[in-house]
């Protein structure tokens, strides 16, 4: 049975998301994301025989580097078992909006996720999932992530330590294993860590909700559907109704949400 820990700020754990997951993921499926995860490496940099990279923009990357970044799986996923990923995720997204009311005007649509593949001594520093390193004078070409403003980690195998969620202005320290699913702010609130990997890999389905409309020049196209297993953006037409529906019995959290929807 699914349940959820607020951890203030809204951070919300929510645990055991798979509960299939509890001893690990599916022989065949870790096997497909560690071969997806050594095919991403290979398209991330062109490595020379020292193990040294130079990635996509021209840098030269030294090993020792390369083997603390994580791998990011952007090829299409299984679609069963994500299917079932996302499922859980949106049912965790509507848990959430009860708790945060004022979360979900900000959720018109969901971004479909990638695998983040953390090994030994991988670790990713500080960021916020809506910073596009903007600075003055300069505009970036991606802007997507402007959008963003609910973020999600659902924690996919076992076997590892370490790993941890750091959020630093909420002083938090967030310990996931397998099937635990992490909700929280995009912005600098929500800026984030995650603390380096000890032992064994740690396999993350990575995804967000956004706000706004279609915007092809800055990289944001929403879809009325999509294939659990493959990115884009997707509408969520019934979040408001879902929403309203676990509220129904808290008619001062439903009236506060229902105020957003209502322009009279």
């Amino acid at each position: 049975m699914v349940w959820a820990h607020q951890l203030g700020g809204g951070v919300v754990k929510f645990h055991d998301t798979i509960t299939d997951l509890d001893d690990g993921m599916p022989t065949l499926l870790e096997r497909d994301l560690r071969e997806m995860a050594d095919k991403a490496l290979v398209e991330m940099y062109d490595l020379d025989e020292d193990g040294n990279g130079t990635n996509q923009s021209g840098h030269l990357i030294p090993a020792e580097h390369i083997s603390t970044m994580p791998i990011r799986i952007n090829q299409p996923l299984d679609p069963v078992f994500f299917a079932e990923c996302d499922r859980a995720i949106y049912k965790n997204l509507v848990a959430y909006c009860t708790l945060y009311p004022d979360a979900m005007p900000s959720c018109w649509w969901d971004a479909g996720g990638h695998v983040a593949v953390y090994r030994k001594g991988a670790l990713l520093g500080m960021h916020s999932d809506n910073d596009v390193n903007y600075r003055f004078g300069d505009h970036p070409k991606d802007q997507t992530a402007l959008f963003n403003t609910v973020s999600s980690t659902l924690v996919l195998g076992a076997g590892f330590s370490g790993g941890n969620i750091k959020f630093e202005h909420l002083k938090l320290e967030v310990r996931v294993g397998p099937g635990d699913h992490i909700l929280f702010p995009s912005n600098y609130m929500g800026a984030h860590e995650i603390t380096p990997v000890i032992e064994g890999t740690r396999y993350s389905y990575i995804s967000t909700f956004g706000q706004g409309t279609s915007a092809p020049d800055r990289g944001i196209v929403i879809q009325s559907e999509r294939k659990s297993g493959l990115q884009g953006r997707t509408w969520l037409p019934a979040l408001e109704q879902d929403v309203m529906t676990e509220l129904e019995a808290d008619h001062r959290l439903s009236r506060r949400v229902r105020d957003h929807s209502d322009p009279t």
